[in-house]
């Protein structure tokens, strides 16, 4: 595993061991994992001026993880991330556009203290793009993490059908 701080961010590629990196990958980018459709890209808002719309997959929130098959998948990520408060873990999985197009500046939870960390699961040219200029590429099982106060976006992909990431929400 490799660990690269750049300014305010940690970036670490290989983040989990391959074998459970590949049979996560496999069942959320499988054809039976259920994914729900999400008219917006930001929670909370209207609908997105770009008419964006992602499919997301709820994992944990509320103190609890949101379907069974959930918490045994996930628990390898937990392990590895090692956070003193899981706050909510979601999966977004974004469908290629023809141009990149962003997602919409934001913060996921506006907790004093928190994080926030995105896992990539498949490699692509759409990454996560933070107001000050500094760019997270889409690599397989890398994973970038964050102070909660630092808006960020995604920026969707032009060359997969789909783009899928794990947004965490933690204390560390």
């Amino acid at each position: 595993m490799e660990v690269g701080v750049e300014n305010k961010y940690t970036v670490i590629d290989d983040f989990l061991p391959k074998e459970y990196f590949d049979k996560i990958q496999s069942v959320i980018m499988g054809t039976d994992f259920p994914w729900f459709y999400n008219n917006n890209i930001i929670v909370g808002s209207s609908a997105n001026e770009m008419g964006g719309f992602q499919f997301v997959h709820p994992v944990y929130r509320s103190n609890q993880f949101v379907q069974s098959q959930a918490a045994e998948l996930f628990l390898p990520v937990l392990k590895q991330l090692d956070p003193n408060l899981l706050i909510r873990m979601k999966l977004n999985l974004g469908p290629k556009t023809a141009e990149p197009e962003q997602g919409g500046w934001h913060i996921d939870q506006d907790i004093p203290g928190s994080k926030t960390a995105v896992l990539y699961f498949n490699t692509n040219n759409g990454y996560t793009l933070f107001e000050d200029g500094y760019k997270s590429e889409s690599v397989d099982n890398r994973l970038v993490s964050f102070d909660h106060s630092l808006k960020h976006t995604g920026v969707s992909q032009t060359d997969t059908q789909v783009r899928c990431v794990l947004n965490i929400n933690y204390i560390a």
